[in-house]
């Protein structure tokens, strides 16, 4: 289906990590795995990006080389195989102006298709929605159904999975980790001075840096509560997918 274009986003500054718009585009829909918090709201500063000069990977080689070709999506940008690669695996799509917007905010619904297919997990489509937002006719049901059976999100008390939802940046250390199945880790000192312990994706956050794929920002924070960016989450889900196990 098409999307409604989105709002365009400030470019962040060089860091890490990675986005609620309107029904989402044609792009990768993504989530979260536990109800969040209320009270999260959308930060007033710009997500940053995921830090440039971050780990590099090698994505697996497709069976046909294809490029997508969006005009906001250059080679030297940090996304830029990250957004390719997903695109290959037919886990993203652009505009229909010919863009990507990686500086846009990301869905839930478009983080879980993100993951699910970079996971290769096979798609269900069960005959009874387990949420009752995210009916059998959706666009996303079938990764979304397909991740709340592996356990990679829930939804909220109240029933919903509101699938249209924006994603922070902590919320999706705790789907691509989850996704992972990585052992969690706790450590006794906190990596960034905004996530100690008692945050509910402390271990989430840690966890997601031990392995590489996050960093923070130069003043110590992570900012966990800002949204994600497409092109943030682009390259959090490949790095997660392609690193060498540790």
């Amino acid at each position: 289906p098409t999307r409604t274009p989105s709002p365009s986003v400030t470019p962040p500054p060089t860091n890490t990590l990675p986005p609620t718009t309107t029904p989402p585009p044609t792009t990768t829909p993504l989530p979260t795995t536990t109800p969040l918090p209320t009270g999260t709201g959308v930060p007033t500063t710009p997500s940053p990006t995921i830090t440039p000069g971050g780990p590099t990977f090698t994505p697996q080689p497709t069976a046909t080389p294809c490029d997508p070709h969006f005009s906001d999506v250059q080679q030297s940008d940090y996304f830029y195989v990250p957004v390719r690669y997903l695109y290959c695996i037919g886990a993203i799509s652009g505009y229909a102006d010919g863009t990507f917007r990686p500086y846009s905010a990301t869905t839930r619904s478009q983080l879980v298709k993100m993951v699910v297919l970079a996971r290769g997990f096979p798609l269900v489509r069960p005959a009874t929605p387990t949420f009752s937002d995210v009916p059998a006719s959706q666009p996303f049901y079938p990764y979304i159904e397909t991740a709340a059976q592996h356990g990679i999100i829930s939804g909220y008390a109240d029933g919903t999975f509101q699938p249209y939802g924006s994603v922070t940046r902590g919320q999706t250390c705790k789907v691509v980790v989850v996704a992972a199945s990585w052992t969690l880790v706790t450590p006794a000192t906190p990596t960034f001075s905004d996530v100690g312990p008692g945050n509910p994706y402390y271990t989430y956050v840690e966890t997601a840096y031990r392995h590489n794929i996050i960093v923070g920002y130069s003043d110590g924070t992570f900012r966990w509560g800002n949204d994600a960016t497409r092109g943030q989450l682009s390259k959090v889900v490949v790095l997660s997918v392609t690193l060498p196990p540790q």
